[in-house]
């Protein structure tokens, strides 16, 4: 038993030789040394399970007639043991018999070579099953790697779950106490704004109170998004679905909304394209999307400009769209406006504030009727968002 090794820079392949005849042994070294491989050389059966004990090749050409144990008998052995079974084997045989070649092909052979050999078929072959087996071997690493980064990215997955849940129930928690004394102080700062108490106060003094009352709101507002946004997080988004007519329900909201776009001087009206289907959707959950759509409207529309809410059926779903003729929306900032915290570089009109969450909200209630919510913009032209309910009842 010996090894020969050759002269290389990187990791060759490894042939094993397992054949009890000098004579091929020198041929097929011949054939085979000048190549990027090295070689290793058995001389029986036994041998050759003895190597297979210290040494992995990549390929075995194994002679079929030998003493002691024949090819067959080596092969059967190899593909019984899970460390050597992967091995390509390609038997050498001085005979063609079809029942020995079944045979072979049976116990896990991939080819075979006849003697005398053919030197330039002999490499062809030895080359072809090599370059299989690199592929089969690196497509076994690459599935490894991928499966231990898909448990990687489950692991992480489940602890941001975790992380995200305790977030959830943290922020619950300190939004739901805080708006109690946040109201306090919004109910007391507006009533003393509206109470004759402020007549013995100064004008900085009604100015600071003002300012304590707008602030207290914009608090109120975000606490309750940030409780509204940790429960649809938490998949706690409850509808309560109910059939409605919705051109009705859409003059409602503007009725709402049309006192703070009076104090703009902004135009608030409503244009509906065909005839309406009555709707299947949660009331107060849609007044919210609607709120915060023309709400946003009006805050980044200037004087004198025009907000319409359009609707109309298509196919199965009604399109309600808020336009405005404001300042409209850079296209790089648009992909991020539904996401949490996001606010875009457009400022208010008149300095009114944005909590960065009723988007995220909107989206989230819309998605949760089964719906899309979708915006098109041009920087001084204009902002259109758009949503889209089901017609059919969510109920059935």
């Amino acid at each position: 038993m010996y090894v020969l090794k050759m002269e290389y820079k990187q990791k060759k392949p490894l042939i094993l030789i397992v054949d009890d005849n000098s004579v091929s042994i020198r041929m097929l070294v011949h054939v085979l040394k000048n190549k990027d491989y090295d070689l290793a050389i058995s001389r029986n059966g036994s041998q050759a399970l003895t190597m297979l004990d210290d040494i992995q090749p990549d390929l075995i050409l194994l002679d079929i007639m030998m003493p002691d144990l024949d090819g067959f008998k080596v092969c059967r052995t190899l593909k019984d043991n899970p460390r050597t079974k992967e091995i390509p084997i390609i038997f050498l045989t001085a005979k063609e018999e079809t029942e020995d070649l079944v045979q072979a092909f049976e116990l896990g052979a991939v080819d075979y070579v006849t003697k005398p050999f053919n030197g330039l078929e002999l490499l062809a072959r030895v080359q072809t099953h090599l370059d299989l087996k690199f592929a089969r071997d690196t497509q076994k690493e690459l599935l490894i790697k991928l499966e231990e980064k898909l448990m990687e990215i489950k692991e992480n997955n489940e602890k941001l779950e975790e992380l995200n849940k305790i977030k959830n129930e943290f922020l619950g928690m300190a939004a739901h106490d805080l708006r109690n004394p946040l109201g306090v102080i919004q109910v007391t700062s507006e009533y003393l704004l509206i109470s004759d108490l402020n007549d013995n106060l100064s004008e900085e003094q009604i100015d600071l109170l003002r300012e304590i009352n707008t602030s207290s709101e914009y608090m109120r507002d975000m606490l309750n998004e940030l409780l509204d946004i940790t429960a649809i997080e938490a998949g706690q988004l409850k509808l309560e679905i109910k059939v409605e007519d919705y051109i009705t329900f859409l003059k409602h909201i503007i009725k709402l909304n049309k006192p703070l776009a009076d104090r703009k001087e902004i135009s608030l009206g409503l244009d509906v394209n065909g005839i309406i289907p009555p709707m299947s959707f949660d009331r107060n959950k849609i007044t919210q999307v609607l709120n915060n759509l023309i709400t946003n409207a009006i805050k980044f529309s200037w004087p004198d400009t025009e907000i319409t809410v359009e609707v109309r059926k298509e196919q199965d779903y009604i399109i309600t769209g808020i336009i405005d003729q404001g300042q409209g929306i850079p296209s790089d900032e648009i992909n991020n406006m539904f996401k949490p915290f996001q606010k875009t570089s457009v400022k208010a009109t008149a300095g009114e504030r944005s909590t960065g969450l009723g988007l995220a909200i909107t989206k989230k209630i819309v998605e949760g009727h089964g719906g899309k919510i979708s915006v098109e913009s041009l920087v001084g032209k204009g902002t259109k968002f758009y949503f889209t309910l089901p017609v059919v009842s969510l109920e059935s």
